[in-house]
């Protein structure tokens, strides 16, 4: 409360006028409206120095409490409603404009502010600027203080102050505490605290007439006003709940001034209802009440800063101030802590410079018909933003108040009361040590706040459910990190999924965590347990002299516990490489975190039934490990191994002395192939690991046996064998089939194909030039080009995977007619392809050449035809070999040779001249040779021997084509087609034998070529010139385990 307030309410002595006097500093901050130059913030994260501009210096108070350093975290109060119950809110001003919100408030019924006197009078405010009209002095009085100043008894500002106050002028107090609270920072003028926050302003006292008298607290004085009832009030603050805010501002108070705890007490009687309306209204909103502690030079803090002093539930959301001056002392004027100390805080309020409304003021009073003063009409106010000083407990309030809105949005997962706690146990500590009745808990340090609590004073539950506000200025992945240390006698409880950090040095009353992670840092020494019910509990530090209770939930120890047992529950588990006192296990211990470690035990060991040990292990004989320095007593209690190697001894165990035994030992997941048995001895325990279950016994399909054969055959030390016995039946199923030869069986299988398709490349040639369509042009010699590309795929079996395969080529040909009825030719032919096995994980590249030869004779319609050609293929394969957590890329580059040829005869006829139909059949051959060649890579790497694969083919179709006449002239376009059926015998499954180093032979087969298909030709030829001819082609093979499309476009001269 302002002492200017205050004193309009109570006799003033001329003697405190110096001091609490309001000034008007126009000389520095003018007194008119501006206009503001586009503001670019200069203030940077991270650097407290960036933020203290002109600006930021205007109100010495931000520098005092470490506002900088909250800006430098990325603070401003965004998003965090703050409430100023005062004068009313000059909502237009330029430092308050855009963020001010203005309530309503009136009692039942009173629809007008201007009636405020009389037997009508009543309340009403709409939360703006209020007015008051004070009676200039008479020539009297003016005399009077005329002749203080000239004795030197007045300063000559404050005789100023008194006329400026003389007629009609706007109420400049709320104004100043909102700037105080959350002025624009904008690069002019001042800035609040949270110049982020949004200020919610209502009144609960009118406007009023007064004589000077009132104003100078003479005899005599007079004044005519009315303040609003408890229903109105109760109202006021229903309102701030419904709009969020969580903070309300209150500088002011009652005109009852107490010395001691019996004057209050006495004080509290007389205002009993408005004392319990307070707390009962905060109860039930639990919104924080800001309160200035009064500016009576050393009373104690007034009635309403002191509420919970007589309903205690009301203490959580309760803080009083007192005012600092910037040497970090209380003002001569202020009121002390005094009963209120425990949740009484100071902050700056001498010489605060904020925001004022100034501007002329014309209105008239209104009277009844006796002359009695019944309210003030307003007629015109100008708006003019101006600045002045306050001094007063009035302007320390909302200092704080701005504090808990910048702190607030730093702790979005604390309640309002936490928050509360945070502001006062970080304060600097002034006058005595500790909280004292001068200064309560002392300075406020927003600094020291921002990084948590220093004191945990009553139980309280931390519900992170989000992210901590502002910038993160810590490492790892923690959503807040509090670096205070923390004292105090209340437990912590973490609740919520997030992550929080303590990295300080405690010695609060112990911890509770039921949910998400709370990680320990510093020195710990607890009162009592940290206790763990569910979530993850990191101690990195020390626990000193406090248990470390596991009833659910995990821990993970990379500090120490010292001089307190560690329990460790049935439903929990704890792993880490770090040490413990004597430790109790009935649930899951683990040594390591991610991997292999050792757990140290300074103390006594026990091992119940029913507890588990996982340890992991790996290659060398290295695993997890106990390390008691005392007593090991083994009561039973399953060891459960994972990544164990086949023919190691793992020592999992080691103490002074080791008494008992484990229950048993198996494999963490299901690793049926592994058989572990357990060695004690008076001062360890290892684990042996054998064979289990056979390889071969897993498998289902041929090739899976093949290498799972191989695998069982291998000795112990065989790294192959090693890993595929870690695995579960599933990924060692997948892991045969990613070690097997299949790929490279089936990458022969698909030249089979592709031969049998190069076949058909020159029967066609045989068949055009033996059509009559061709043999209008003129000439015996021709020569030809085919483009032609392919895909298609060969499905699986259930013992080889699918194929899917590409590729594209191009054929050059002559060919010469010999006589009448025979054609002899020559042609070569190079194509490049893709192959993949996708769920084999391999692909490879190839390029091919190919050379042959071929002839056709005719007999009238009958024609026979054959051919033989040679292929080299040039094969670049890739293979990955991934199962478990092994995974290697094996390569492969070798050359394959391969032989076609066929026969075929079809009689053509005639039907009406220009459609001619041809029944044929054919006999295909097929061989393909693949050398002997190594993979590189690494140790699945296979030596795959030299195979051979051979298949016949014979087809029976019909061939038609359509002949289109140019009026006597030559045919210029043919359309043809065909459709036959084939059968294929011999090698349909190609077959690769290989073995990885040191490993036995296996085979592996490919995917099967279609036994039957259906073959689709489609053809369009045309006739560009008498010697010339283009045909585009189709051809598709089909069959209920494979497909292959195929399209091509020839070109033919005549010559």
């Amino acid at each position: 409360m302002s002492r200017k307030k205050q004193q309009s309410r109570r006799a003033l002595r001329p003697r405190l006028l110096t001091h609490a006097i309001i000034l008007s500093i126009a000389g520095s901050a003018p007194s008119l409206a501006f206009a503001q130059a586009a503001y670019t913030e200069q203030g940077k994260v991270g650097n407290a120095e960036s933020w203290r501009s002109d600006e930021f210096k205007k109100d010495w108070g931000l520098g005092a409490v470490g506002a900088d350093h909250a800006y430098a975290r990325g603070l401003s109060g965004a998003g965090i409603n703050v409430g100023v119950l005062d004068d009313g809110t000059a909502a237009w001003h330029s430092e308050l404009s855009g963020k001010t919100h203005n309530l309503l408030a009136h009692d039942q019924g009173c629809s007008s502010p201007t009636t405020f006197g009389g037997p009508d009078a009543c309340f009403y405010s709409d939360g703006g600027v209020g007015y008051t009209y004070t009676r200039p002095m008479n020539p009297e009085q003016r005399a009077f203080f005329e002749g203080l100043v000239k004795e030197g008894k007045m300063p000559q500002k404050d005789l100023d102050f008194l006329r400026a106050m003389e007629g009609y002028v706007q109420r400049i107090h709320g104004t100043h505490v909102g700037g105080i609270v959350g002025a624009n920072r904008n690069g002019s003028g001042m800035h609040g605290v949270a110049f982020g926050s949004e200020l919610y302003s209502a009144v609960t006292d009118s406007n009023r007439v007064q004589n000077f008298e009132a104003l100078w607290g003479r005899p005599g004085g007079e004044m005519v006003g009315t303040a609003a009832n408890s229903e109105t009030r109760a109202a006021i603050q229903s309102d701030f709940a419904k709009s969020n805010v969580r903070v309300v501002n209150n500088s002011w108070g009652m005109p009852a001034v107490a010395r001691n705890a019996n004057e209050l007490d006495a004080a509290a009687a007389t205002i009993k209802q408005m004392v319990d309306d307070y707390a009962g209204w905060t109860r039930t909103n639990r919104i924080i009440q800001v309160w200035s502690a009064g500016n009576n030079a050393g009373a104690v803090a007034h009635v309403l800063a002191a509420v919970p002093r007589y309903h205690k539930d009301a203490e959580p959301y309760w803080i009083a101030t007192t005012n600092l001056t910037a040497e970090k002392t209380i003002s001569p004027g202020s009121n002390i802590c005094g009963p209120s100390k425990d949740w009484c805080i100071s902050a700056p309020g001498t010489g605060i410079i904020s925001a004022v409304p100034e501007g002329k003021v014309e209105g008239e009073i209104l009277r009844d018909a006796k002359g009695n003063v019944t309210g003030m009409k307003i007629n015109s106010a100008e708006h003019v933003s101006g600045y002045a000083s306050h001094d007063g407990t009035s302007m320390a309030a909302p200092h704080v108040s701005g504090g808990l809105a910048l702190l607030m949005e730093r702790y979005p997962y604390l309640d309002n009361a936490q928050v509360r706690d945070v502001l006062l146990t970080t304060a600097e500590d002034l006058g005595e040590a500790g909280v004292d009745e001068i200064y309560g808990w002392g300075l406020m340090d927003l600094k020291k706040a921002i990084d948590g609590p220093s004191q945990m004073r009553v139980d309280s539950e931390v519900k992170m459910d989000r992210r901590a506000g502002g910038a993160k200025v810590w490492s790892g992945e923690a959503w807040d990190d509090w670096r205070n240390d923390i004292g105090g006698t209340g437990k912590l409880t973490k609740s919520g999924e997030g992550w929080l950090r303590l990295s300080g040095n405690n010695s609060f009353g112990g911890v509770l965590l039921k949910e998400g992670v709370l990680e320990l840092d510093g020195r710990n020494a607890l009162a009592s347990a940290v206790r763990v019910d569910g979530g993850h509990l990191l101690l990195d530090g020390q626990l000193v002299k406090s248990n470390l209770e596991l009833h659910g939930g995990q821990a993970t120890v990379q500090g120490q516990v010292e001089q307190g047992r560690t329990l460790v529950g049935k439903e929990a588990r704890l792993q880490g490489t770090g040490t413990l006192a004597d430790t109790q296990v009935a649930g899951i211990i683990a040594p390591g975190v991610d991997g292999i470690g050792t757990l140290t035990v300074n103390g006594t060991y026990t091992q119940q039934a029913g507890s588990v040990y996982e340890v992991d292990a790996q290659s060398g004989g290295t695993s997890d490990l106990v390390d008691v320095r005392g007593k090991a007593a083994l009561e039973g209690g399953q060891v459960r191994v994972s990544g164990a190697t086949l023919g190691e001894r793992y020592r999992i165990v080691s103490a002074q002395e080791v008494s008992g035994s484990f229950a048993g030992a198996s494999t963490l997941s299901s690793q049926p192939f592994l058989s572990l048995s357990l060695n004690h001895t008076p001062r360890q325990v290892s684990i042996d690991v054998a064979r289990g279950q056979s390889l071969a016994s897993a498998a289902y399909t041929s090739n899976q046996l093949g290498v799972a054969m191989a695998a069982d055959a291998a000795s112990d030390q065989d790294v192959v064998l090693q890993r595929l016995t870690r695995l579960d039946v599933p990924q060692a199923l997948s892991a045969f089939e990613r070690l097997s030869a299949e790929t490279h069986a089936s990458q022969r299988a698909v030249w089979l194909e592709q031969g049998h398709d190069l076949n058909q490349a020159a029967a066609q040639r045989l068949r055009s030039v033996q059509d009559a369509f061709v043999q209008q042009a003129e000439g015996h010699n021709g020569v030809w080009v085919d483009a032609h590309g392919r895909g298609g795929h060969l499905d699986g079996d259930g013992n080889a995977a699918r194929v899917d395969y590409q590729g594209s080529g191009l054929t050059v040909g002559y060919d010469r007619r010999v006589g009448a009825d025979w054609t002899l030719g020559v042609l070569g032919a190079t194509g490049k392809g893709e192959i993949k096995v996708r769920e084999r994980g391999s692909r490879s590249e190839d390029r091919s050449r190919h050379l042959g030869v071929y002839a056709g004779k005719q007999w009238g319609a009958l024609a026979l035809r054959g051919g033989w050609l040679m292929s080299d293929h040039r094969t670049d394969a890739n293979r990955q070999v991934a199962y478990g957590t092994f995974n290697e890329r094996q390569q492969a580059s070798y050359t394959s040779h391969g032989q076609q040829g066929f026969v075929e005869a079809g009689y053509a006829w005639q039907v009406g001249g220009q459609v001619m139909l041809e029944p044929y059949a054919q006999w295909s051959h097929v061989r393909v040779s693949t050398p002997r060649f190594q993979e590189r890579g690494g140790l699945t790497a296979l030596q795959v021997d030299a195979g051979h694969s051979q298949v016949d083919f014979a087809t029976a179709g019909l061939r038609m084509a359509a002949d289109l006449a140019t009026g006597g002239g030559q045919d210029w376009l043919q359309l043809g087609g065909g459709v036959a059926y084939r059968h294929a015998q011999g090698d349909l499954r190609s077959i690769a034998t290989a073995s990885w180093q040191g490993g036995a032979d296996f085979s592996s087969w490919s995917a099967p070529l279609a036994e039957k298909a259906t073959l689709l030709n489609l053809t369009l030829g045309a006739r560009l010139s008498p010697h010339t001819l283009l045909q585009l082609g189709y051809d598709g093979q089909f069959a209920a385990d494979a497909h292959d499309h195929a399209v091509n476009a020839r070109f033919s001269l005549q010559f």
